[in-house]
């Protein structure tokens, strides 16, 4: 038994300002899935407690992750940025040698205007990985939460920031959030509601590490080799050649593209790049406010069950870890920010088990083939 308790503040903790929606979490990892016919209408959940503690001994209990979204031609992928990521190396670099090809571009399609971005793809974004569980269905254990940053996860974030406030996941007086997502406009739209007026105590099972999901391992990384080689057969040669040099990464075998066609006059360009100033500032919707009550609140005291433990993924080895397709529009910043996620280490197959005899035979007969 290990409770962690929350800590305000902790390694890795702070969200910046940016946006995103969507999923890269590893194959069989339980989440809330606001797709599903039970939470079109929002889920009520409650967030768990921390499921590690940092070398200064605080209680970790999100996860920030970079994903770059749009990579690719024709059909465009997204994938949670790794540490040292190649694309993420290329995108820093190519505004400046190659603005022109950097460019992105509006079109409109039923009356709603698109971005069209470069093959390299838009971003990083960030989104957040939570504990939770449902509060209508607390046998379930904990499932991961995984919601933007921008006006989701951050409304979370700047409560438990404020210190006259209680935690939110005390697992003894346990506030419900419910989660909504709106997709009727171009983008999804998210609302938090913070039932500040209702608290519950939990199971000691949900605030215990072995019930709760290692946020560190859900995560699906790519192949940074596979991201490589596909960045340089959709990039004009001149561009990727002069983008990527002095990049290097112990995983990564590089190499000089080969070329097989002229970039136009507008990808030749290699003259600082100036983001260009935006016309209008966008206008931040107001954040859903919650107050504190006046009067404590005596937590409701839920119902026993048998409560499963967290699974723990195998660790995938790093050729199954690939970029996960979407189709979907959005309206992304690329920020030009360095990679900070590690990679989960990957594992090796264990060679068959070979008799000496065998042995000796494979290698007569290969040398009577030879």
């Amino acid at each position: 038994m290990a409770i962690i308790q929350s800590s305000r503040k902790f390694e890795g903790a702070g969200m910046s300002n940016d946006k995103l929606f969507g999923s890269t979490l590893k194959a069989g990892i339980p989440s809330v899935n606001f797709k599903d016919a039970e939470n079109l209408k929002g889920a009520k959940l409650f967030i768990l407690g921390a499921y590690k503690q940092d070398s200064n001994g605080d209680g970790v209990w999100y996860k920030v992750i970079r994903v770059r979204n749009n990579f690719g031609m024709d059909i465009k992928e997204k994938f949670v940025v790794p540490q040292n990521c190649p694309v993420q190396w290329f995108a820093t670099k190519v505004k400046t040698f190659a603005p022109g090809y950097a460019a992105i571009q509006e079109v409109v399609k039923d009356g709603i205007t698109q971005k069209i971005y470069p093959s390299y793809g838009s971003g990083p974004t960030y989104r957040v990985l939570f504990n939770v569980a449902y509060a209508n269905d607390l046998s379930k254990g904990a499932v991961v939460l995984d919601v933007p940053q921008w006006k989701c996860a951050e409304v979370i974030d700047e409560w438990c920031k404020d210190p006259e406030r209680p935690m939110i996941n005390d697992y003894q007086a346990a506030i419900p959030v419910t989660f909504k997502m709106d997709k009727k406009g171009p983008m999804p739209q998210w609302s938090v509601l913070i039932a500040a007026h209702e608290k519950f105590k939990l199971p000691e099972q949900l605030a215990d590490s072995e019930y709760l999901h290692n946020l560190d391992e859900v995560v699906l990384y790519p192949n940074k080799q596979e991201l490589y080689d596909k960045l340089r057969m959709i990039t004009p040669v001149d561009i990727f050649n002069r983008c990527m040099e002095g990049y290097q990464d112990e995983d990564v075998t590089t190499s000089r593209a080969v070329a097989v066609a002229q970039p136009t006059a507008a990808q030749q360009d290699d003259v600082p790049y100036e983001q260009p100033a935006a016309s209008a500032q966008v206008a931040r919707a107001a954040r859903p406010q919650s107050t504190a009550p006046a009067a404590p609140v005596k937590p409701a005291v839920a119902p026993s069950f048998n409560i499963p433990k967290a699974a723990r993924p195998a660790s995938a080895s790093a050729a199954s870890a690939v970029t996960v397709p979407t189709q979907i529009a959005q309206e992304l910043v690329d920020s030009g920010d360095e990679c900070d996620e590690a990679p989960p280490a990957p594992t090796l197959s264990t060679p068959s088990a070979v008799t000496k005899t065998g042995a000796l035979s494979f290698l007569r007969n290969g040398r009577q083939a030879a």
